[in-house]
């Protein structure tokens, strides 16, 4: 078992150093890696020199008492520590799930059922254990919003009698939001922070300052602590607290409002939902074709 995970890990490092796409089945894969600070193949060759050592180490090993017997179980104790702390992560921070890191999950759990009941039911505490210790821990703090139009604003053009300020959390695949922004770059008059969820270049919208070294992560992760899944948003800010506007069409409109009567037209009472924030949101209800899900690429078309 322990070569053929082997087998599997070599596959994928082959795919990465060829610049294809790895093995998975969802784009939960591309996600997961976007959110990470160590490259993908750094941890697929940690993981091709974990198993084999786990191949190298039960060869012919012929008792318990082993000393490399000894070692291969706490190896496999600590490849569920590890998958614990990673499963924890795509659960609780990203709200995704990485099809290939459970492929391989579902190899160290074999292995350790390979070597025993009782190797088993240890890794299952340690797994456990660590996987209940990150769900304690709290990822969705109000200083999301400070890091995401600190660190996550990748374009800005300020207008210097634009009475608001907006920022625009959008994707490079997403069709919606790329209406969205050609409707802002239509708007001069409009200061405004653009905050991509995914890693971009440039932008086709003259008069922008760009910034390199914005971090995408942070705008996700804002995203994830307000609960909203897709994309484009606008967020406002106001005295009383935030504005959420939410969905293509609902964004058109309000833009319409800014460029005819002011963004006050869009005023209406704030319900607060913590004490750091104050949020209204508005949403295009009822419009099917009016965003793209913040895990996926959009798939729709003109």
């Amino acid at each position: 078992m322990a070569w053929l995970s082997s087998s599997i890990v070599a596959v994928q490092i082959v795919l990465l150093v060829l610049g294809r796409d790895g093995i998975c089945l969802s784009q939960g894969c591309q996600v997961v890696d976007e959110l990470t600070r160590v490259p993908p193949l750094v941890f697929n060759l940690a993981g091709l020199f974990f198993f084999q050592a786990v191949a190298w180490g039960v060869f012919r090993t012929d008792t318990e008492k082993a000393i490399r017997w000894r070692i291969v179980q706490w190896l496999l104790l600590a490849g569920l520590a590890a998958e614990g702390v990673l499963v924890g992560f795509q659960l609780f921070v990203v709200g995704v799930f990485c099809t290939y890191c459970l492929i391989i999950l579902g190899c160290i759990v074999l292995l350790n059922l390979l070597a025993g009941k009782k190797q088993l039911l240890a890794g299952t505490f340690v797994f456990a254990s660590v996987f209940l210790a990150f769900s304690s821990l709290q990822f969705k703090q109000d200083s999301g919003l400070h890091n995401a139009t600190r660190d996550g604003v990748f374009a800005s053009r300020i207008h210097p009698s634009s009475p608001v300020t907006v920022h625009l959390f959008f994707s490079s695949t997403c069709t919606h939001c790329h209406r969205v922004l050609e409707a802002m770059a239509r708007t001069p008059a409009l200061s405004m922070l653009l905050n991509p969820i995914d890693r971009i270049s440039s932008l086709d919208i003259p008069g922008l300052t760009l910034n390199g070294q914005y971090s995408p992560e942070a705008n996700r992760a804002l995203l994830n602590a307000l609960d909203i899944q897709e994309i484009p948003v606008l967020l406002e800010h106001k005295n009383t607290g935030l504005v959420i506007i939410k969905g293509e069409n609902a964004i058109l409109r309000y833009l319409d409002t800014f460029a005819s009567s002011g963004p006050e037209a869009t005023a209406t009472p704030v319900t607060p939902i913590n004490s750091a924030w104050q949020i209204d949101s508005f949403s295009g209800a009822g419009e099917t074709t009016d965003g793209c899900s913040v895990q996926t690429d959009c798939e729709s078309t003109e």
